[in-house]
């Protein structure tokens, strides 16, 4: 067999692997070989899992190709876009295909003055429409069946624009490659080209994403009932749709066919599993979404080898798992639970609570003691916004901010889009910039050497009015909330720690140095923990209760005592 590291992926920029990843490279090829089919890695930041996904997805197209079934492809898919286009670009030189929604591709037959998702496939029509009924008869006309588009039974056919789709040729590279990269929810679509592995990275999002895919919207007006009664609705319901199912001429309307679809598959999976869907009602809408989503996390992938990885995944049953340190020293990327005051509310109100104390003492940290940029992650916009407003009426300091309205203020008064704040706040000339973030837990890196704090100014909470968060407790307690609390504190702290790797000397030839401030000039970046709910300093604090929630790489780099 071929030595596994002569798969490796060499590009511009990647050169060799690093000894995590040789490790894990080891421990999958031999679980794989053993007849694995279902593997759990734990990577934190600075592992570099792309080139580990990329690695074995080539050894394995190469090595485990069974003598029947030559034409074996892999894929690596992500819940985040963003992580998506991180592949893409990464990988493309070495032939990486990648495909995304139809919405970051342009139309040609609009001239590309829109994207895919509003062109004329997409509405059932045809470009050359007028063009093809000029001179025809009335039942002519109404002989037109645009599904036959494919066939091309018109003139006009030949020379049609939707010929040269950019998506369409996008998709067709991506189906053919074997080796493909896209996002979980097309995956989950079947958009793919039946992989035999299939790589997950950031796998511990998938809870939230296969819920959403898979959340049922349906417009009527059904207002709040009992769980029986929806059945009864749901079931009247399909049967409504299946009556108009049909066009005039008993042709199927794929529209209707896709919302009877999905109505069948909450009265199947009840069937099956008895377990009640969680519903918002709405004005003129009801909204219909599972409490709980791992039983549909296998049948995604049914008879094929499964990776799923992450710094922080969901540990499931029956499931191989591997796990590889930080390659990062513990003294280069340090977190210090600095207890400034508890940030709870009083009553659900701001006013008179003890958030209202604490924010004060935060931002007087921050501008007196920080020094480079700072990300704060506040987990809510409510406290962002206390947060500007205290940073910008007492000290004149103009932070980024994360709003819900997808704009930021607060920026000498300049808006800038929501999508844009990491960019702006990288490419600040202010050494001291702080940008306030509320979801910029996951699938943003900052590995800029100005970028040196990562502040969590309050724990993450999830909304006990929310009706998801009611359901999942009555199903499933409260355990569940502090095992997701801990992931989103260690997904968030892990935002800044990927610029040490720029300075090997330093880790070379000090392999041994304990963490110090600026050590030999290097500027460490440092992670703070501000909420003093973190640990309130008793025999009852949140973190020594819950400490086996958090994985090694993130527990060995704790600073006691500053």
């Amino acid at each position: 067999m071929t030595d596994i590291i002569s798969y490796f992926p060499v590009t511009s920029i990647i050169k060799e692997p690093r000894p995590a990843q040789t490790q894990l490279f080891k421990q999958t090829t031999e679980l794989i070989k053993s007849g694995s089919k279902k593997i759990i890695v734990v990577a934190p930041t600075g592992v570099g899992k792309g080139a580990y996904a990329l690695t074995i997805m080539n050894w394995f197209n190469s090595e485990c190709i069974p003598r029947d079934e030559p034409d074996y492809k892999s894929m690596v898919c992500s819940p985040l876009n963003s992580l998506v286009q991180q592949y893409e670009k990464s990988f493309y030189e070495i032939g990486l295909k990648t495909l995304r929604g139809r919405a970051h591709y342009p139309c040609k037959a609009h001239n590309m003055t829109k994207q895919c998702d509003e062109g004329f496939c997409q509405s059932e029509t045809c470009p050359y429409e007028d063009d093809i009924q000029r001179n025809r008869t009335t039942k002519e006309k109404e002989d037109i069946d645009r599904s036959k588009c494919g066939k091309k039974p018109y003139p006009q056919c030949n020379g049609c624009v939707c010929w040269g789709c950019i998506y369409r040729e996008v998709k067709r590279q991506y189906m053919i490659s074997p080796i493909s990269n896209t996002n979980f929810t097309l995956y989950s679509f079947n958009i793919h080209n039946n992989p035999h592995l299939t790589i997950i990275d950031e796998s511990e999002m998938l809870e939230g994403t296969i819920r959403n895919d898979i959340t049922v919207i349906i417009k009527e007006q059904w207002g709040k009932q009992v769980w029986s009664d929806y059945l009864l609705l749901l079931n009247e319901y399909y049967k409504e749709l299946e009556l108009e199912s049909l066009d005039s001429k008993g042709k199927p309307i794929l529209k209707t066919i896709r919302k009877m679809n999905s109505v069948h598959k909450i009265i199947q999976d009840y069937t099956e599993h008895k377990e009640e869907w969680n519903v918002r009602v709405m004005e003129n809408s009801v909204i219909f979404e599972p409490i709980t989503v791992t039983r549909f996390i296998e049948p995604l992938f049914k008879d094929k080898t499964v990776i799923l990885m992450s710094a922080t995944p969901e540990i499931l049953p029956g499931w191989d798992v591997l796990e590889v340190d930080s390659e990062f020293p513990p003294w280069s990327v340090p977190w210090e639970f600095k207890p400034l005051g508890k940030m709870t509310l009083q009553k659900g109100k701001y006013e008179g609570s003890s958030r209202q104390k604490t924010i004060p003492k935060i931002c007087d940290f921050m501008v007196g003691n920080l020094e480079g940029k700072t990300l704060v992650h506040c987990f809510s916009y409510n406290t962002a916004l206390k947060i500007a407003d205290f940073l910008r009426s007492n000290y004149g300091v103009y932070a980024l901010m994360q709003t819900r309205e997808n704009h930021n203020i607060f920026d000498d008064n300049n808006n800038i889009s929501r999508y844009e704040i990491i960019n702006a706040f990288k490419k600040s000339k202010d050494k001291n910039q702080i940008a306030l973030t509320v979801n910029m837990g996951r699938g943003i890196d900052c590995p800029e050497p100005e970028i040196c704090n990562n502040v969590i100014a309050c724990l993450p909470q999830e909304n006990p009015t929310d009706s998801l968060i009611k359901a999942k407790i009555r199903l499933m307690g409260t355990s569940w909330i502090d095992k997701k609390k801990a992931v989103d504190v260690m997904q968030a702290d892990s935002r800044i720690k990927r610029g040490i790797l720029s300075y090997p000397d330093v880790i070379k030839a000090n392999p041994s140095l304990k963490w110090l401030p600026n050590q030999d000039g290097l500027v460490i970046k440092k992670g703070w923990i501000l909420d003093s709910n973190w640990n309130n300093m008793s025999c009852h604090s949140w973190f020594d209760n819950n400490k086996r929630l958090f994985r090694t790489w993130f527990l060995n780099r704790e600073v006691k005592n500053g």
